[in-house]
Formats: C-alpha cells, structure tokens, sequence
C-alpha cells in the first residue's frame, strides 16, 4: 500500500501526463500524502562566461526561477486540494538525479511516479535522460508514464 508519492514535474506537458494517473493513485490507495516536486538546477553560463553574471544577479535570476516554478505547482496542487489525501508543492534546487535521490530516501517516499520519453536504443546513447538516471539511483518503486499511455477507467 502506497502512503506517500512523489510526483516529478519539469513544467513540461509530457511531464503532465502523470495528472490522470496521480487521480487514479488517489481514488485506489489510502494515501497520506502527495508531494509535487519541480528542481531546478542552478544557473550556469557557457564556459568562460561565468565571471560575465555578478553573483546578486545570478541569485535573483535563480529566486525568480524558483518562484516561477513554484506558481506552477501551486497550480498543479490546486487541482488535487479538493480531495482527503494531503497535496503539497516542492521547489529543490541542485542536480535533477542527486537531489531526487536524496528527497526519496530523506522523504520516506512509496512510490515516485515521472514520465518519460521511452526513448530507446541509438537515441538514448547520444542524450542520457533525467528518467534514466532516476532510475539507476532511486530504491523505491518508480511508475513511468510515457504520454501515449492511458489510466485506467476505475
């Protein structure tokens, strides 16, 4: 029985894909809890241009990218609130796969639910995905959805 979920959104519509299935999760299981997490990874420059961004700069632009990403799960969260099980927005910041990682351990989470491209073969050699590496770090279950997949009807 799952209690605690973690749902991983970037903002994207693919990574929105997940919403029905977040549903479904709520209607089957008793949960407890479901928390929506967006990280963002610090502001980074293209090499030899770092010095070009004075560091107030730099925090700003990472406070508004964090403030955005905020109000974007907020609005996420808001469509869950009507029901029982607690829904909470996170904004992280550091690299996707290691702050993951540790929210998972750290969190007591039960199961991760994330989407993914389902790249294959050729395409994944040349673009290691955030999913990918998610999944060879984090030890609790994982469901992946990949946006031409459909939830259950019940």
């Amino acid at each position: 029985m799952y209690t605690k979920i973690l749902v991983l959104l970037d903002g994207s519509e693919i990574s929105e894909c997940v919403l029905p299935y977040v549903e479904w999760f709520m209607k089957v299981s008793r949960l407890d809890e479901v928390v929506f997490l967006r990280v963002e990874e610090p502001f980074k420059m293209l090499r030899g241009m770092e010095t070009a961004v004075i560091p107030e700069d730099r925090e700003r632009i990472e406070k508004d990218a964090d403030r955005l990403a905020m109000e974007y799960l907020d609005g996420i969260v808001g469509r869950f609130k009507k029901r029982k099980t607690k829904v909470r927005p996170m904004v992280l910041r550091g690299k996707p796969v290691q702050v993951i990682a540790d929210y998972v351990t750290r969190g007591h989470i039960d199961l991760l639910i994330m989407a993914t491209h389902a790249y294959s073969g050729v395409h994944r050699l040349f673009g290691a995905s955030t999913a990918d590496g998610i999944i060879h770090t984090v030890t609790a279950p994982i469901f992946l959805v990949t946006p031409k997949d459909r939830p259950p009807d019940k």
